[in-house]
């Protein structure tokens, strides 16, 4: 394949370049009619030619007449092939595809493309209709994500579906009177399932398949190829764990679907024509290539052999396959069984990427103070700015979007900012001047990782930073000199790992620092720069962090986790350590005494110093002896302490979160209470609530801080309120070339692979050639969306599971319109005037967040009734009902009802809707199962569901687990487990051996531990049990505590802790974190976790309501509680205790 050259800028006609406005509607219409009727040189370009001068003729004068805006110029611009038109699809001579978020239209030959749509949000996988003049495609027009349907040459589009879920148009039906679609709407949402609409209107139908993705119709509109699972979009290439797709076929009718491949890695995007099903799969070379599966015999045909790149993204259309390979588009034709490409030129006016001004405040990473607090340094999306408190101008110290800058501080001596900066290509600490004159200046030369912030000595003659290798190293100014100071051993993969806190000594000697241990605590150390040795401050046994020494030199301070009041848990017989923190300082001097002694006793001592150089110095020895605790602070949760003239100020969080993983630096976004100590009268007190971070100036006198998009400056260790001292950064905006910036994106992508992939070796894979394979396309990205694509296809390469690509500057979708949804299953009976209400989902009695709007006290609306209106408005058969609803999340509406289809008779009721039915639903799911367990055991066995490994998984553990505990057997539903990281607190849960019973006086005796399970155990899992869930269900069999039903799961293990964000707040995570199992081997990545006993749940049975796994499940349990039972003894008979002979 050609490499990508430059895209041209203007649309070409032999030789003529013309510009008009593509939003104008008799543009568009002009563009349809010259498509329809006009055969001009369908190659690259539309050439003027001797034989049809008068439609090209009539063309520009037209344009000339009716379009004020449209210019006319002779430039002879070359016209160049454009890449990235994405989610293409074919028809006779026209393809239709998205670029910029928009559909355009081109030759299939090639040629010029003309743009369809142009709205806030995306328009994406459009199909072209049967006859070729219409165009479904999933739109966001209307603040949701729609099915609309449009004439081929461009219009108003119309919409089919209101419901709040994504609706994903697949294909026509043949007759090419409705659309297939696929939603998320009903439990389990990790699953598609397929819904018909109808292009005049009304409301979908949902097909009789239990899950389905990717799905083809039959050219009779009786069956569908389709795939169950959905992973096409998973940035994971050559997977093979139990997520891979397979095809299934069958008859929509009988519902007989049937698996028809077996390749153990991806058959995806099945496409149907004439008796061959058409798909993907990576069977061969590692690559996505063509096949054809012929339905008569079962055989399969390779029709490609691409190598280097998969085909992505195909589509077929009367006797062709549109498909993207090499980023650009190919067709296949079915007869001939010979691809080619279709060279597409692409002349737009490039709003995604047009350069753009953006506003500070919206991009701020770190930030800092002058030494006197007369000015702030902030880093703002990749650039360096330092802002006046009060009057001046803003002043730029760097100002390229090819390169990013980020962390910087400002000398102790007021004349230098450093910062770090990818410039090179890699990250390096940089110097500029603080006034902005004069060249930057680079201060090391080894780059190739992940640096953090760095730190300034106090005489400006050194810096002090830490990389991704945990290494603590010291830079000289002048010199360049790098010295090692410690390196870490330990990455736990939370926040801190490694060394995270290093700062100076007053006096520049010594440099007081943490590294994370083996024990799992934070240590700090203190290094001598001159003599080049480090000592140990405080042990391994407890957490210690946020070393600062006090100005004089006498005291370094620091933050501790040694403060242990339990508190026991309300429901299990648990406890939990909440406030452990608290402020200690070292008395550095053998020679000096404690700031909190009696008088007397320091009196005896050094006289208090005046500045460092009076301090009576470093004592190594004892150090730890003299760790002294301060006086009136209750032990909380503290953060980042620095010490002031008089005492110290640091950070709280006012309340209690989930994670004990916590941490502050510049881009914490969560809100802290700022607190000050004073030495002289030990008081702690309150001073300023709701900000995320601050620094003190060099003088300690000022202090900056943040809360949210507002920066201030206020007085060290003086009361405060968020506004106070408010700097005004509305002058402080910064110019982004998105182009030289999407480029700087994605080497950073690159490097946080790189840097950060848990192998070394990258799997085998030479990264720098991966980096190149992709890097050439970047040039030609429409838009933000586009570079995630390919930074998806460059770390896809890695074959491992989550290495996700998300968020960054994308283009805004507009405002979101909520539907309002009345928590029922609708259906239409024959000849019905209005719908009925087939099902009301439950609600959760007493639970606000599981309200059903029809299933509450005095509704009299039940199943069996029809909805007639909706505020008034009539909703026919003809009508959708969700119409009706939009706009109404969560609002009152008064619903028109009756037991029969007529509005005769009918009754009004008042209901609040809900915006998302996904609580009630997936409560019914779990309520449903949890009663088929108890019908099928008799009540012997119970059954809970674990939905993911974070909050709300350790929420329905609970809830299922405690009442249950005393059943002979216990089925935990580990299926759709979307993962975290709390798999192993319900394992030591579930480990917790009954070892003895409890009488009391009265009543039956109750059991030790308290609420311990004593019965037998079997886990649920499929392919949709992920990560976490995954380790949960690999340690609870390699343990023996359950027997795991079911079928093998998404294979995916090495966990993620992101530490790198991007410019544009976009982010990558890196695989950093892989299990191996005692016995030497890696653990579940890239095939999963085999079940003990294999059980799949066949579509037909999951259609007529049977769960197999769950079955099984149960007949598992009572045969083994038959072979074991785990009996409790009867009480024994009360001992005799008299005297002897009595």
């Amino acid at each position: 394949m050609e490499a990508p050259r430059s895209r041209g800028a203007d649309a070409d006609f032999g030789g003529d370049q013309i510009v008009f406005d593509s939003d104008a509607d008799e543009t568009k219409g002009l563009v349809g009619f010259f498509l329809r009727e006009t055969r001009v040189d369908r190659g690259v370009r539309f050439a003027r030619t001797p034989r049809e001068p008068t439609l090209m003729l009539y063309l520009m004068t037209w344009i000339a007449l009716c379009v004020p805006s449209a210019t006319v110029s002779s430039a002879e611009e070359a016209r160049v092939e454009s890449f990235l038109m994405r989610f293409a699809d074919v028809d006779r001579d026209k393809v239709v595809f998205t670029f910029e978020g928009d559909l355009w239209l081109a030759w299939s030959a090639g040629g010029d493309a003309f743009r369809l749509t142009r709205s806030v949000g995306e328009e994406r996988f459009a199909k072209l209709s049967p006859d070729g003049q219409a165009i479904a495609f999933t739109g966001e027009y209307d603040g949701g994500t729609d099915v609309y349907v449009m004439p081929v040459t461009g219009g108003t589009p119309k919409r089919l579906t209101w419901h709040p879920a994504a609706d994903e148009v697949l294909e026509w039906f043949p007759d090419g009177k409705h659309i297939l679609f696929r939603s998320r709407r009903e439990y389990p949402f990790r699953v598609d399932m397929l819904y018909k609409v109808s292009v005049d209107g009304g409301t979908e139908e949902k097909l009789p398949v239990d899950q389905a993705g990717l799905t083809t119709i039959s050219p009779d509109g009786k069956s569908i190829a389709y795939c169950r699972i959905s992973r096409e979009f998973r940035t994971w290439k050559r997977h093979q764990g139990g997520t891979a797709q397979d095809l299934w076929l069958g008859s929509l009718e009988a519902k007989d679907y049937r698996k028809i491949t077996d390749w153990v890695g991806t058959d995806s995007y099945p496409m149907w024509w004439g008796d061959g099903v058409y798909f993907l799969s990576d069977r061969r070379f590692g690559t996505l290539n063509l096949y054809r599966y012929d339905v008569p015999t079962g055989d399969v045909k390779a029709l490609t052999e691409y190598k280097d790149y998969d085909v992505k993204f195909p589509s077929i259309g009367h006797s062709q396959i549109v498909y993207q390979y090499g980023e650009r588009l190919h067709i296949l034709d079915l007869h001939k069984e010979v691809t080619r490409p279709v060279p597409v030129c692409i002349t737009s006016d490039a709003v995604p990427v047009r350069e753009e001004w953006v506003e500070a405040g919206a991009h701020t990473g770190s930030f800092g103070l002058s030494p006197d607090g007369s000015r702030v340094v902030i880093e703002t999306r990749g650039e360096i700015v330092t802002a006046p408190v009060k009057e001046g101008r803003p002043i730029r110290l760097t100002e390229a979007s090819g390169s990013r800058e980020k962390s910087a501080a400002w000398s102790p001596d007021g004349k230098w900012i450093v910062f770090l900066s990818d410039r090179t290509g890699e990250e390096e600490l940089y110097l500029a001047s603080s006034d902005g004159r004069g060249e930057v200046r680079r201060l090391t030369q080894d780059g190739g990782r992940f640096r953090m912030q760095p730190v300034w000595s106090p005489d400006s003659r050194r810096v002090a930073f830490a990389d991704k290798t945990m290494t603590l190293s010291v830079v000289g100014v002048e010199s360049g000199v790098v010295t090692e100071v410690d390196r870490g051993e330990v990455d736990d993969g939370w926040e801190r790992w490694g060394i995270q806190d290093y700062v100076f000594s007053p006096d520049g000697g010594w440099l007081a620092y943490t590294k994370l241990e083996a024990s799992g605590n934070e240590s700090i150390f203190l290094h001598a720069l001159e003599a080049g040795k480090t000592h140990r401050v405080t042990s391994p046994r407890t957490t210690d962090f946020s070393p600062s020494f006090s100005p004089d030199g006498r005291y370094l301070y620091f933050l501790s986790h040694r403060s242990f009041s339990p508190v026991m848990d309300r429901i299990d017989q648990n406890h939990a350590f909440l406030d452990v923190c608290k402020p200690y300082l070292v008395v550095l001097s053998s020679r000096a005494a404690s700031p909190f002694a009696p008088k007397e006793e320091s009196a005896s001592s050094v006289g208090e110093p005046e500045n460092a150089s009076d301090a009576p110095g470093i004592d190594v020895e004892g150090l730890e002896r003299r760790i002294v605790d301060i006086p009136g602070v209750p032990a909380g949760n503290y953060f980042r302490l620095e010490a002031t003239a008089d005492g110290f100020v640091c950070l709280s969080r006012p309340e209690p979160t989930f994670l004990k993983y916590q941490n502050v630096n510049d881009r914490t976004t969560d809100p802290h209470d700022l607190h000050g100590y004073a030495l002289a009268d030990r008081s702690f007190s309150k001073l300023m609530t709701g900000i995320e971070n601050y620094h003190l100036s060099a003088n300690r006198k000022k202090l900056v801080y943040r809360a949210g998009a507002t920066f201030g400056v206020v007085d060290a260790g003086k009361p405060a309120s968020v506004g106070d001292g408010k700097i005004d950064l509305s002058a402080v905006k910064i110019r982004i070339d998105r182009r030289a910036e999407f480029a700087q994106i994605f080497r950073e992508a690159w490097r946080v692979q790189r840097d950060w992939f848990y192998d070394p070796g990258m799997h085998g894979e030479n990264w720098s050639a991966v980096g190149e394979k992709y890097a050439k396309f970047v040039p030609y990205c429409g838009d933000r969306s586009d570079l995630n694509y390919l930074i998806g296809e460059m770390i896809g390469e890695l074959n491992a599971g989550h290495t996700y690509i998300q968020g960054g500057a994308l283009p805004d979708r507009g405002p979101r319109v909520g539907t309002g949804l009345l928590g029922v299953d609708f259906e239409l009976p024959p000849s019905a005037a209005y719908h009925r209400i087939r099902r009301i989902i439950p609600g959760t009695p007493g639970d606000a967040a599981e309200v059903s709007p029809l299933d509450h006290p005095g509704c009299p609306v039940r199943e069996g009734h029809y909805l007639i209106a909706v505020d008034g408005r009539d909703l026919r058969a003809t009508d959708n009902v969700y119409a009706a609803l939009e706009n109404k999340a969560g609002m009152i509406v008064e619903i028109t009802y009756n037991d029969r289809p007529s509005p005769e008779g009918a009754k009004t009721h008042l209901v609040r809707t809900i915006g998302s039915e996904q609580a009630i639903r997936y409560r019914a799911w779990v309520e449903d199962n949890r009663r088929k367990v108890e019908e099928l055991s008799g009540g012997r066995v119970g059954y809970l569901h674990i939905p993911d490994m974070m909050e709300g998984g350790l929420i329905e553990f609970a809830r299922g687990f405690f009442p249950q505990h005393d059943r002979e057997g216990l089925i935990i539903d580990d299926r759709y487990n979307t993962g975290g990281f709390v798999g192993d607190m319900i394992i030591d849960r579930l480990d917790r051996k009954l070892w003895a019973m409890i009488q009391p006086r009265e009543g039956q005796p109750v059991r030790s531990p308290e609420r311990a399970f004593h019965g037998h155990l079997a886990v649920l899992i499929n392919d949709g049990t992920a990560s976490n869930g995954e380790y949960f269900a690999e340690a609870i069999k390699r343990a023996g505590l359950a027997t795991l039903i079911g079928t093998r799961t998404w294979g995916g293990a090495i966990g993620i802790e992101p530490h790198q964000d991007f410019v544009d707040r976009g982010q990558t995570t890196p695989p950093q974190f892989a299990p191996f199992g005692l016995d030497g081997t890696w653990l579940i990545e890239g095939h999963g976790v085999e079940p003990d006993i294999v059980v799949d749940n066949a579509p037909a049975e999951v259609l007529a309501g049977h769960d197999a796994q769950l079955h099984r499940a149960v007949e598992h349990l009572l045969k083994r509680i038959e072979e074991d039972p785990k009996r409790i003894p009867d009480r024994p008979a009360y001992p005799v205790k008299t005297k002897p002979g009595a």
